[in-house]
């Protein structure tokens, strides 16, 4: 059997601020590493084989903390990349609706009928997606493997197992920095569960002197 922890980037530098983000590459908050490094100590128990990361920063610096707490060694993915954005990126949501009229409130209803300027196709980028994670299926299949990516991925993965539209899924899924959905394959791939925070509950207490010092 393989197992494939899908993990959303810590909070990054645009994420505390609203801004979107696309294949731009704002590095981690203080918060970001954190969380990371409580995500790490609750992955210790699952015997996580290897790390598989998209090469944005944000993604990059939440795979190194894992790699660091797990002794497992990381592997870069361009293909793991979030969807690009155009000339959306940078900007925040309320920037975007005042600019181009509303597209942003749009696009979270009905992603594919949106057009913005200098993005990457939804169709492309849904087959990219795919692309990577069938490799990574195919190279270490019956490995408990990571992979830290970006909430596009995340979705658009999820939606091709459910066979769903993605369309349906930007708003109905929630992806929050740091969350885990567990995927098993066998014969036919398993959703275990989706956006798992757990490991950021009473976080202050777990990296206090009694809880989780080493962190």
């Amino acid at each position: 059997m393989t197992r494939i922890f899908l993990i959303r980037h810590a909070e990054s530098e645009w994420n505390r601020v609203g801004k979107i983000q696309g294949q731009s590459d704002p590095g981690l908050t203080e918060e970001g590493l954190i969380h990371a490094k409580c995500l790490a100590h609750q992955l210790k128990q699952e015997s996580i084989e290897i790390i598989y990361t998209s090469h944005l920063k944000r993604a990059k610096g939440t795979a190194r903390v894992l790699s660091d707490a797990l002794k497992v060694p990381v592997i870069e993915d361009k293909g793991l990349a979030e969807i690009r954005f155009g000339v959306w990126e940078g900007k925040t949501y309320d920037e975007i609706n005042k600019l181009y009229r509303g597209d942003y409130d749009k696009w979270l209803k009905a992603s594919s009928k949106v057009s913005i300027p200098g993005a990457e196709e939804l169709s492309e980028f849904r087959q990219r997606a795919k692309k990577s994670f069938e490799a990574i299926l195919k190279k270490d299949n019956g490995k408990n493997i990571a992979v830290v990516t970006h909430g596009g991925i995340i979705r658009s993965i999820v939606a091709s197992i459910l066979k769903a539209e993605l369309d349906n899924l930007i708003l109905a899924l929630t992806v929050t920095d740091t969350a885990v959905t567990l995927i098993e394959y066998t014969e036919e791939p398993r959703i275990i569960y989706i956006n798992n925070t757990s490991h950021l509950l009473d976080v202050e207490s777990r990296l206090s002197p009694e809880g989780w010092g080493e962190l």
